[in-house]
């Protein structure tokens, strides 16, 4: 599939190449110690590490492994897959996604029934096999070969696809969708047939309609283009509901010469405009990267020369860019980033370093890390021949923000919730506002690192790499009453709350939790902040019609303080009448 590099050519016309950017080689694979030939995109695991795979050595009997590497260039194998063990998985190329409780969870061949398997990586860099493919039986109806990661949705279940297995319509079979629970439970979602689409090579996206999104690398017409011994067609774009429900939003290659590509590879991902965004092979015609609406619109953003073609998935960057990594069949390997409106700038080549030992082939997306730094691998050459892994400065900011005590701080952007995202990365001389929230029982005592601090609100200006601190400390004042008005009020109607304290608030506020022993009747905010310099905070209670009289408790609680009101909530005169 990949081919040598003879010799260096210019990079393809019209492109503007980007004399700004800093590339760092981090690593050189060595082989079979390592595996070597890294395939797919980096991920960052919640330890700060960037994790790969590489696709191992073939020839060799080298089923590849898991590694990881930090910003710092140190290099861990976390797992090299065992060719002896029928459950380990074998030749993982689709990269790995994060789940919610930071496992990373990848796709690969092998397992049981030697036809793919789903696996996860601990955050303790523990390697389990989650589900193994064909265990079925015969024609394997639920899938085989998955090329990618599932992806985790609303529900904590994961969503993904198998490239081949399922219908017999196809070759080999023409794919699925399925869903699997973290416990290794698969249900097969729907079964691709050929012209609906075949063969997905790529992950899910679930998009902010709560639907899942993808490509198929073949099928959807039987025209005559892209003929192959798989299914005929040039590739779909297609939607499912969890529930799988499956609509075919685009058939690729229904025009001569494929204005709109063909054969999609890779994954889609959402603009920050909620348009699709994704990128066509180089098979029958020139690679492409396109944008479509939800419903399947599909407009051309940019069309690359004949034989090029991305090798993952794009990223947007803070700057609204496009970043990705670039293939051909010939020399000119490239990292890029491309505007919305098409203009395309070379960020680095690739093997213009003597002998290639700078790489090249870069495979996968590029990853952006909390430090602002783009990481990727190249699948080729380095010192030994084996591939790297590589960084790329492109003037990134990154911001990380650490709290003490009990808090929370977001953003103004809301791309900081710390909680549980303390970091965030900007385009120079970005402005960010910060707000300190303390938790219950809590006050806001002071920031650190801000250009600009009043109160409880942060305010900094990103001319470079900043650090910034909160810090929460216990409550001082403890609760003196909370009071309703009204203290009876007819269902679906409001009352007004008053919550007090001692003495007025730090100058952080004081935060406040309030619960109701009866929420489906009446549900008030889960809590309030006092603020700074203030002895009360005024919220609404909400209610629900009922078809009895209910008497609800709610209680505020502010460290070990509390205090609590009493609300009657009755039947309104529509609801009566209605029951008689």
């Amino acid at each position: 599939m990949r081919r040598t590099i003879l010799l260096i050519l210019l990079c393809a016309i019209a492109a503007i190449i980007s004399p700004a950017q800093t590339f760092t080689k981090l690593y050189d694979f060595q082989g079979l110690t390592d595996s070597g030939y890294p395939y797919a995109s980096l991920m960052q695991g919640t330890d700060g590490a960037y994790y790969g795979e590489a696709r191992g050595i073939f020839q060799d009997n080298d089923p590849g492994a898991i590694f990881k590497i930090t910003s710092s260039e140190v290099f861990t194998t976390v797992h090299h897959f065992d060719p002896n063990n029928p459950y380990e998985p074998a030749g993982a190329i689709g990269g790995l996604v994060r789940a919610n409780n930071g496992d990373l969870y990848g796709a690969g061949g092998g397992g049981f029934y030697g036809s793919g398997t789903i696996f996860k990586v601990t955050p303790q860099d523990t390697v389990v096999t989650v589900y193994s493919f064909c265990a079925l039986g015969a024609n394997c109806p639920d899938g085989t070969l998955p090329w990618a990661p599932p992806v985790q949705g609303a529900d904590r279940n994961f969503y993904g696809t198998t490239g081949t297995g399922g219908t017999t319509d196809c070759r080999n079979g023409c794919g699925t969708v399925f869903k699997i629970t973290p416990e290794g439970a698969l249900t097969t979602l729907y079964s691709f047939h050929g012209p609906d689409g075949a063969n997905p090579h790529s992950r899910l996206l679930l998009a902010n309609d709560g639907n899942f999104y993808g490509t198929t690398f073949h099928g959807g017409s039987t025209q005559g283009r892209c003929n192959n011994n798989y299914a005929p067609g040039c590739g779909t774009v297609f939607r499912i509901t969890p529930n799988g429900v499956f609509t075919t939003l685009h058939v690729f290659c229904l025009q001569n010469g494929c204005p709109d590509g063909s054969n999609p590879a890779h994954g889609l991902i959402q603009g920050e405009d909620g348009y699709l965004y994704g990128v066509t092979s180089s098979v029958i015609s020139p690679g492409t990267v396109f944008k479509m609406s939800l419903d399947g619109t599909l407009t051309t953003i940019y069309t690359f020369a004949q034989g090029e073609s991305t090798d993952g998935e794009l990223l947007q960057a803070p700057d609204g860019d496009f970043y990705g990594t670039l293939f051909t069949t010939g020399v000119g390997d490239r990292a890029f980033k491309l505007t919305s409106g098409g203009v395309f700038t070379t960020l680095y080549e690739f093997c213009t370093q003597n002998l290639c030992k700078d790489g090249a082939g870069p495979e996968g997306a590029l990853t952006l890390g909390n430090d602002g730094l783009l990481y990727a691998t190249s699948y080729q050459f380095g010192e030994n021949g084996y591939g790297t892994v590589f960084s790329l400065d492109v003037g990134f900011v990154p911001l990380s923000l650490t709290k003490t005590g009990s808090g929370t701080v977001i953003s103004g952007d809301n791309h900081i919730y710390c909680g549980n995202t303390c970091a965030n990365v900007y385009t120079p001389d970005t402005q960010v506002g910060l707000t300190a929230i303390p938790a219950p029982g809590s006050t806001f005592t002071a920031w650190a690192g801000c250009d600009n601090a009043q109160g409880s609100f942060c305010l900094l200006t990103m001319s470079s790499a900043r650090n910034v601190s909160a810090s929460f400390s216990s409550s001082p004042v403890t609760l003196t009453s909370l009071v309703l008005n009204p203290t009876s009020v007819k269902g679906g109607q409001i009352s007004v709350a008053t919550v007090s304290i001692s003495a007025p608030a730090p100058p952080g506020g004081v935060g406040v939790s309030i619960t109701s022993d009866n929420p489906q009747v009446a549900h008030p905010p889960s809590a309030v902040v006092i603020p700074g310099g203030k002895t009360s905070v005024i919220f609404t209670v909400r209610t629900t019609p009922v078809r009895n009289k209910a008497v609800v408790n709610l209680t505020a609680t502010s460290g070990a303080s509390q205090a609590g009101a009493t609300l009657t909530v009755t039947i309104g005169s529509s609801q009566a009448a209605t029951m008689r």
